[in-house]
């Protein structure tokens, strides 16, 4: 996929989870994969359209195991926590993504518990006081229990707590383990943390792009590249304009070292050539002269080989 007057893939989505395998974007006008999450929440008529949308409420909703699952949580009162248990089938995680978090009170503060497990005395994976959105959550079993708590900064008031804020959050199940598939006759390794990401790169060439080899706007939750080779782009191989999250990279090819190596060639060599042959002509005869330019086009050729097999 080239020569787009723009940007190669472009990708908006609610949901996250892509994944390109096996892809070659090259040559074109912007980035070779442009991807923004649309974090909003749902309106009133998409929830109506898909029962699926609806928010629950997170305090009186029995605990759940269909996914995905759509919470609304808001205090009850001053100080107090409300609790959810989550499983899934076996060999699968559960991540906890947040669309928003509406504080209407400075003073006010959240706090997030999740624990290994749908008891509070399984492994605590992670103990976090917010006031904005936060990155996603994952577990490392089909089981999890999330614990969301209100406070205020000022221990000796409670004034705090205001009936506007809210908290828009949903649970998702994900694949936990990495697969493997023999495509002619050798190996390819498709590697998952079991986190339900944004977007999956795999065994692809992203090269020659105007722009970023890969851009991604308002990051949720991970990006996985893996065996992919991400070069000759003009401005960066991976660029994350905003958000918050991981990314896992695997053997992979991300650089512009062949460029930088052309430019070297092609600026600096002529320069060193021509002076080289200043001093050869004032103390060696014009044969010997030759011979160094022949050896300088020698290595020249050499690397714009090596260039094309790599990369073409």
């Amino acid at each position: 996929m080239g020569g787009i007057l723009g940007h190669g893939i472009v990708v908006t989505s609610r949901y996250g989870n892509v994944t390109l395998d096996n892809v070659y974007i090259h040559d074109n006008a912007g980035d070779g994969v442009h991807y923004a999450l649309n974090n909003t929440e749902w309106s009133l008529r998409e929830q109506e359209e898909s029962p699926l949308r609806l928010y629950k409420s997170f305090c009186e909703t029995a605990n759940t195991v269909e996914f995905p699952s759509y919470f609304a949580y808001r205090p009850p009162a001053a100080g107090t926590c409300c609790t959810q248990a989550f499983s899934t089938s076996y060999n699968r995680r559960l991540t906890v993504h947040f669309q928003s978090v509406i504080v209407a009170d400075y003073r006010s503060r959240y706090r997030i518990e999740l624990y290994n497990g749908q008891f509070d005395i399984m492994p605590l994976l992670a103990n976090i006081t917010f006031n904005r959105t936060l990155e996603s959550l994952s577990s490392y079993t089909n089981e999890l229990l999330v614990r969301l708590c209100h406070s205020c900064d000022d221990v000796r008031s409670r004034t705090c707590w205001n009936q506007s804020d809210r908290i828009q959050l949903y649970v998702v199940n994900d694949d936990g383990k990495y697969s493997i598939e023999n495509e002619q006759n050798h190996v390819v390794f498709l590697f998952s943390l079991g986190r339900d990401a944004d977007v999956h790169i795999w065994n692809s060439r992203i090269v020659n792009n105007s722009l970023n080899g890969v851009r991604v706007v308002n990051l949720r939750s991970l990006i996985e590249i893996n065996q992919t080779i991400i070069a000759h782009n003009q401005r960066h191989g991976l660029d994350v304009d905003s958000g918050a999250g991981l990314f896992t990279l695997n053997f992979n090819l991300i650089l512009r070292i062949l460029l930088l190596l052309q430019v070297l060639y092609g600026l600096i060599m002529p320069t060193l050539i021509t002076m080289v042959k200043m001093v050869f002509i004032s103390y060696m005869m014009v044969e010997n002269v030759e011979y160094f330019i022949r050896i300088y086009h020698l290595i020249i050729n050499m690397v714009y080989l090596y260039d094309l097999i790599l990369y073409q």
